[in-house]
């Protein structure tokens, strides 16, 4: 008897970062002056950390680009900092959870290309000078590890620096991009396209009916182009040859590395994947099937797993990208979710710490 296959898998991993920190020299008429702010202060305080934070990227990531100042960056950065001297909640968040400085450099940039933000701020009860300043705030944010890790990230290129002072307090705030892939990846090599289009959209649309009888609350999953191509990746590996699993030799989670390369260290990664076709027992033929089949085992089999409905059914995840590849009789279904990072707690500079779940 001739009879389809299938596997299954899910991984679920909240990444989280303190938020991406680097340098940026000020470029004039960047940004309109901070009200009541010391701009002679924030000016000194913005060339010295941009040139602390270089200095330690030539020494420990000498292969990443030098950081090239960005005037709309730096103004962002500046307002940034401006905002949260006047009173504006000291968190990269906004109260809806979302990532703000995200918003304002895909505003500018498009929606692709990694970001990230640092936030300082100090508050003596002694006059602060602009060199202690700069100084605190470097050993700050590399002191961190995953500060650290975003100012050597070669994957920033740009950057901007903004500092606001009013009194004895002073908040710096620092902005990175990295330009992200505008491109489609190329089609799976040996792939059915047909097949693979068909059953993406397919699969999608059993999903999003899932969600929104099951979990009405949650918002709609928005395709991503960024996520659909990682899932196409990943997806087209498996189909290739690779394991058929989230995480490499190493035990890394593989998408959630990916992912991370776009969106920055911070937000809600999850993944599920399935495969139908290749035999579990010696000797046994598979039949053929269609899109419709395939698609239709995807979401019911993930559906009936505990752990694949809850990431389908996560009101956390507002992104999603479907991926799938089929290659000599076997077909491989991936898709990736993506949240935004929770709101960090009041007054703090530094994104609230998300536990990564079992997977």
């Amino acid at each position: 008897m001739k009879i389809p296959v299938f596997a299954m898998c899910l991984a679920s991993l909240l990444l989280s970062g303190a938020a991406p920190a680097q340098p940026t020299p000020p470029v004039p008429d960047a940004a309109p002056s901070c009200q009541d702010s010391d701009q002679e202060f924030a000016e000194r305080a913005e060339t010295m950390i941009a040139a602390g934070i270089e200095a330690q990227r030539a020494k420990f990531a000498a292969s990443a680009p030098l950081l090239k100042p960005d005037p709309d960056l730096i103004k962002m950065a500046r307002q940034r900092a401006c905002d949260m001297i006047h009173g504006t909640p000291l968190s990269q968040t906004d109260a809806q959870g979302r990532f703000v400085a995200d918003d304002m450099v895909h505003a500018r940039f498009g929606p692709y290309g990694t970001v990230g933000e640092t936030i300082m701020e100090m508050d003596g009860k002694r006059p602060l000078g602009s060199a202690a300043f700069a100084k605190a705030t470097l050993e700050s944010w590399m002191a961190d590890p995953d500060d650290r890790a975003d100012i050597l990230n070669p994957a920033f290129a740009a950057g901007g620096m903004g500092v606001a002072k009013l009194g004895n307090e002073a908040v710096a705030v620092q902005i990175l991009y990295g330009q992200g892939q505008k491109q489609p990846s190329a089609p799976c090599q040996g792939s059915d396209q047909a097949f693979a289009q068909k059953a993406e959209a397919l699969i999608i649309e059993g999903i999003d009916g899932e969600r929104a009888q099951l979990a009405p609350d949650a918002p709609r999953l928005k395709p991503d182009p960024e996520l659909t191509r990682i899932a196409r990746l990943r997806s087209c590996d498996m189909a290739h040859g690779a394991d058929f699993s989230h995480t490499d030799g190493e035990g890394n989670f593989i998408a959630g590395e990916m992912v991370e390369q776009r969106f920055g260290r911070y937000g809600a990664t999850g993944e599920n994947i399935m495969k139908m076709g290749s035999s579990l027992a010696p000797g046994v033929a598979t039949r053929p099937f269609g899109p419709e089949e395939f698609a239709r085992v995807a979401v019911d089999g993930w559906m009936k797993s505990p752990g694949h409905r809850e990431n389908i059914l996560n009101s956390r995840y507002d992104l999603s990208g479907i991926g799938v590849a089929m290659v000599d009789g076997q077909a491989f279904a991936t898709q990736i979710f993506r949240g935004p990072p929770r709101q960090a707690a009041p007054n703090s500079g530094r994104r609230g710490t998300d536990i990564p779940p079992d997977r």
